[in-house]
């Protein structure tokens, strides 16, 4: 008993750091006015529709062209329609990518409201950071990015200092993944991002490589998640043309590809369970 509620312990600390990680503004540091402002249902908010209202014209249109509009546009479009203070709004621009994070109050369906208006303006939710508290007042942080980025293929310079990639699994997908190799996919807790294979590079050292496998299992809401992982090298000297590279802007250690890859280029190292091995 004493040891499930340190390893429930331990687990709510690392959730803690993994979502810290992509806190790009610091609510506490925000005036408490300007918290108190905005800390109500915005779907008081007065945005009647007009001609020129981007959304209303997306809304009738039924989102038919899937335009991506450009961030500082977006950022003034959500501003003038929820009369946003610039404190709580912030475009990033990291690498080849781009990224506009939002601190919403969490009052009636706020969250949903800005979610539903970044998807009209050609923006996916990526990830969302912790709440945050402020003089009983709560907040969450949003981060968007564009349905799809202006990517830079990095395949080459990746090859150039790396001969292979690391790729962990939960075990219950090691079966399929011999067989039909790494697919594409979006089903993470954490992040929303379109289908990608996310994939560590060599250079990362034994102990980061430990840390996000770990990461991983307690950011696994599947009800098969035992804990239990599985660590594959990939191959990247002989991989078919198609398979491009791209650095992951959020991990310094991090690559990712759109596209499958075979079993061949696969070798499975170890497996290791996250929940009864801990070695904090």
């Amino acid at each position: 008993m004493k040891t499930k509620v340190l390893t429930e312990k331990i687990k709510r600390v690392l959730r803690r750091i993994l979502s810290s990680r992509f806190k790009e503004i610091d609510v506490k540091a925000i005036d408490s006015r300007i918290l108190r402002e905005h800390y109500y249902d915005w779907r008081l908010t007065p945005n009647a529709p007009s001609f020129n209202d981007v959304f209303t014209i997306k809304t009738k249109m039924n989102e038919a062209f899937n335009d991506i509009l450009p961030p500082d546009y977006v950022v003034n479009q959500i501003r003038n329609r929820y009369g946003l203070d610039k404190k709580l709004i912030k475009k990033v621009e990291y690498h080849n990518n781009v990224a506009i994070y939002i601190i919403t109050a969490l009052v009636g369906h706020n969250d949903s409201l800005i979610i539903n208006d970044m998807m009209t303006l050609g923006y996916f939710l990526a990830c969302q950071g912790p709440v945050q508290i402020v003089n009983g007042m709560s907040f969450k942080e949003l981060k968007f990015e564009p349905l799809s980025q202006n990517q830079t293929d990095d395949t080459e310079s990746i090859k150039s200092v790396n001969k292979k990639l690391y790729h962990w699994t939960p075990s219950y997908n090691v079966d399929s993944i011999l067989k039909d190799g790494l697919i594409p996919s979006h089903k993470n807790t954490q992040f929303n991002f379109p289908p990608r294979i996310y994939l560590i590079t060599s250079k990362t050292t034994s102990q980061n490589l430990y840390q996000i496998g770990f990461m991983l299992a307690l950011n696994n809401s599947n009800e098969n998640n035992t804990g239990d992982y599985s660590l594959f090298s990939v191959d990247i000297t002989n991989l078919d043309d198609s398979v491009r590279l791209y650095y992951d802007p959020n991990s310094s250690i991090g690559v990712y590809t759109n596209e499958p890859i075979s079993p061949e280029h696969l070798t499975k190292l170890v497996d290791h369970n996250f929940f009864n091995n801990n070695i904090l």
